[in-house]
């Protein structure tokens, strides 16, 4: 197995309460040992980039320090960070944590930019930019894909969410992108794969059980570009044990989807590679629609469109050879609020109630089928489906306190749910990370978060 990282870092648990403002790693000599707080995961699951992103999610940015220390101002234009695609990382092998985070220009309609904070814990933390050749990014996880030991960044998106449909310098997409340091600091950009994608989200595992890290995507549907081609149906990046990828259908089966079902394209807006029912094989669990699928769609619109079919996850369950079935998913509908319209935005994995199985953390946000199509809200909602033997049940609203919040006024819908021992007592909560900021006349919370107590979830809001 080439997964250094995994083998040398071991997961440990703090035992001194520390102030949640005042994370922070010791400083001396030796390095510091950094202290993880997070969930253990079996040795297949530790494979997964989305994992291995939450482990070194340490630092939590709130609004000022995102406008204040995140965001660029420049004579040229000011850069957005989209936080969803950020990774934490010690990419310097110093002990400390930094944060690497895609800024993009207004309008998405110049190339952004990286904005590097190192040490991001520490009061003397010291922030670069550098510049980029994407428009855009929506997703970024942290793997080691080229087998050297170290974490890259794996950046996805659309190019421009945007504006690549009106016919612009960004009317293309672009593949994905592998972004890491080298010797002397300065960033490398390297494309993955040869097929250009638009994606909402990306997930990497080792799905065919070779001990090497592939990737996994799903198409979004929103860009329209011209100069590329877009795709369809979900694709797996298969590595050849060097960093080298080969797209391939993500279903083997996948002609029967079309020729036998009728669908011309399957969406989805979340999806994370996760070993779910125990079996040592990595399983897929996305969707796009959960609740209820919005009215507003004609029937004529969505007869050949997978994912407008079904409000809810689907799993598709993994096998040792790394081959997936269209006709052997399954499909979950239980959700918090259920006869509400919500999209997926974030998925986690934890074993909430001790019983040695992993249950699914959910985060969504109710959609306004009364206005125009949005893509965001100041609404959230969080669900915990319950691992009942390979069956996912709804267990939310008796689990946890405060689960939503869909008044405008307190917060937004966030992407990423993390499981984290936030306040260091021993046990896991689910914190609200890479949330849509964008509204300043919200007070946010410094932290929002659910406190683990035995067997349930207690909302708490820092300020």
């Amino acid at each position: 197995m080439k997964y250094k990282l995994f083998i040398l870092i071991l997961l440990t648990i703090g035992c001194q309460k520390i102030p949640l403002d005042e994370i922070s790693t010791p400083i001396g000599n030796p390095k510091p040992t950094i202290d993880f707080r997070n969930e253990s995961y079996s040795s297949i699951n530790n494979t997964v980039g989305n994992i291995e992103r939450q482990k070194w999610n340490l630092h939590f940015s709130d609004f000022d320090f995102i406008w204040n220390e995140v965001t660029q101002r420049t004579s040229v234009d000011n850069y957005y960070p989209i936080y969803k695609a950020s990774v934490q990382y010690d990419f310097f092998d110093d002990g400390k944590i930094d944060l690497l985070v895609f800024n993009a220009g207004s309008g998405e309609k110049i190339p952004g930019l990286y904005v590097l904070i190192e040490d991001v814990l520490e009061d003397d933390r010291t922030t670069t930019t550098f510049p980029s050749k994407l428009y855009s990014a929506n997703a970024a996880v942290l793997s080691d894909t080229n087998g050297d030991g170290r974490n890259e960044m794996l950046l996805f998106g659309e190019n421009s969410h945007n504006n690549s449909e009106f016919g612009g310098a960004n009317n293309y997409l672009e593949t994905g992108y592998r972004i890491f340091f080298d010797s002397n600091k300065n960033i490398v950009e390297q494309n993955i794969g040869s097929v250009p994608i638009g994606v909402h989200d990306v997930t990497s595992g080792d799905i065919d059980n070779d001990g090497d890290i592939d990737i996994v995507v799903f198409p979004t549907g929103v860009n329209d570009s011209t100069v590329t081609s877009n795709f369809y149906f979900p694709l797996k990046l298969i590595n050849d044990g060097f960093g080298n990828f080969v797209e391939q259908p993500f279903f083997s089966d996948e002609s029967l989807i079309t020729s036998k079902y009728g669908f011309n394209e399957w969406l989805a807006t979340t999806f994370h590679l996760f070993d779910v029912n125990n079996d040592g094989y990595l399983d897929l669990v996305g969707g796009h629609y959960i609740g209820t699928l919005d009215p507003r769609w004609g029937a004529e619109f969505i007869k050949d469109k997978k994912d407008l079919t079904f409000a809810g996850i689907f799993i598709s369950y993994g096998t040792s050879s790394g081959n997936y079935y269209y006709e052997q998913v399954r499909y979950f509908s239980e959700s918090a609020l259920s006869d509400t319209t919500q999209i997926l935005y974030g998925l986690t994995f934890t074993d909430y109630d001790n019983d040695n199985d992993y249950d699914i953390v959910m985060s969504t946000y109710e959609v306004d089928v009364n206005g125009s199509f949005n893509l965001d809200s100041d609404s959230y909602i969080v669900h915990l489906l319950k691992n009942d033997n390979n069956n996912f049940v709804n267990v939310t609203e008796s689990v946890i306190d405060g689960f939503s919040d869909l008044s405008g006024t307190r917060f937004s819908n966030f992407y990423r749910p993390i499981i984290n021992d936030v306040d260091n007592d021993g046990d896991f909560d689910i914190v609200a990370t890479a949330y849509r900021y964008g509204n300043n006349t919200i007070t946010y919370p410094k932290l929002l978060y659910w406190e683990k107590n035995g067997s349930s979830y207690v909302k708490k809001e820092i300020y």
